[in-house]
């Protein structure tokens, strides 16, 4: 059977262009999901990608046909300046791009597989399942209302343009209920985590806590900040990402020398800081009603290649890997108060770590996520739809 993907991945060489040269940075978080997902139906699947490129200015060459990862994609571009919504125009390009190529394919031989938070994408890929007779599979990663600034029209339609979908990829249960409402055939996989034999432990003077990626006020970073600042450490805190804390790190980075803010840092320096440090964490502020429809991709990566893992609560990583994560309590009226309290009780009287749970789930995490595993349970699910 041949996939047909719809996403805003871009090979991964492209991506790290587009950080690079971009003045809208990309957030990651999406491009690396979307990767472990098609690397895990490629163990099974010929693939095939039709991405929306995550920027509208020219930062690399690449026009269509390129290889991402190995994997053939087609890239489609938005404008820089449209005057019709991306959603109107982008849909009919990737359908002309699909049926060429795969419009004389039959339909049990062809499944289109996309993300649901992308409109243009959703459209296309409704149009596609009726031209070409085939199923199509909603990948249902957050719930659309969680997005930073998004509409009510576009939740709307995020939601409505995969009410019929014939099945149906969450990472929660609480994603599941909110897309399938006709009660399709559904899996319910929390994430997909990618084997990295070659990565080499970031190398530092200090032992170091590091957190990766988006610095929202919501994701904890200026708690994270706060809370570090008014400690007496014998260890570094290391930064990686962007978003609108990233002032805040640069600022608190400059007037303290253990506070390192390293900006946007590819895939591999993010997995070799992840594999160096001395904890790894995740002060994400807890919120109910997120809780419900979204994992931390990060803490999966923290279980597979780090040594001691600190999180605030996310019910479904609890749930499967409660004993390998310290947990920092969840009030949200008290986020940085906690993460003082949470420091002071891993110190000794010298500022070093002590006490921090061992974490011992990083062979379980690949056994039951790793992309052998996670492209099994979708051949078998794709296979009985």
């Amino acid at each position: 059977m041949k996939v047909i993907y719809l996403s805003n991945h871009v090979g991964q060489l492209d991506f790290d262009l587009i950080v690079k040269n971009a003045s809208r940075k990309p957030n990651p978080a999406g491009q690396n999901f979307h990767g472990k997902l098609i690397a895990s139906l490629a163990k099974y699947f010929e693939v095939t990608c039709f991405s929306l490129v995550p920027s509208s200015e020219d930062c690399f060459e690449h026009k269509k046909g390129i290889k991402g990862n190995g994997i053939p994609h087609y890239y489609f571009y938005p404008p820089k300046r449209p005057i019709i919504p991306n959603a109107l125009t982008i849909p009919p390009k990737i359908i002309r791009a699909v049926m060429d190529k795969f419009g004389k394919e039959k339909p049990e031989d062809l499944i289109i597989v996309y993300d649901t938070l992308n409109i243009s994408l959703s459209r296309a890929a409704k149009s596609l399942a009726k031209k070409l007779g085939c199923k199509r599979l909603a990948v249902c990663t957050d719930d659309p209302f969680n997005i930073s600034g998004t509409s009510d029209t576009y939740i709307s339609a995020s939601l409505g343009l995969s009410k019929e979908a014939d099945g149906y990829f969450c990472l929660t249960k609480g994603l599941e209920e909110l897309y399938n409402v006709k009660q399709r055939p559904f899996l319910i996989h929390m994430g997909i985590v990618e084997e990295t034999p070659e990565i080499k432990p970031y190398e530092s003077e200090k032992p170091y806590v590091y957190y990766g990626g988006a610095l929202f006020y919501k994701d904890g970073t200026d708690s994270l900040l706060e809370a570090y600042s008014s400690l007496k450490a014998n260890f570094n805190l290391i930064l990686a990402g962007h978003g609108p804390s990233e002032k805040k790190a640069k600022e608190l980075a400059e007037a303290n020398e253990d506070i390192i803010f390293l900006g946007q840092v590819s895939k591999e320096e993010n997995y070799s800081l992840e594999a160096g440090a001395e904890l790894l964490i995740n002060p994400r502020i807890y919120r109910a009603y997120l809780d419900k429809c979204s994992v931390p991709s990060k803490v999966m990566e923290y279980l597979h290649l780090g040594k001691h893992v600190a999180s605030t609560l996310s019910t479904p990583i609890k749930d499967v890997y409660e004993e390998a994560i310290d947990w920092i309590p969840s009030d949200p009226e008290k986020a940085k108060d906690q993460l003082i309290e949470f420091f002071v009780s891993h110190m000794d009287e010298n500022g070093n770590l002590i006490n921090l749970k061992e974490n011992t789930a990083q062979g379980r995490v690949l056994d039951a996520y790793g992309l052998e595993a996670s492209g099994k349970l979708l051949y078998d699910f794709i296979s009985s739809l």
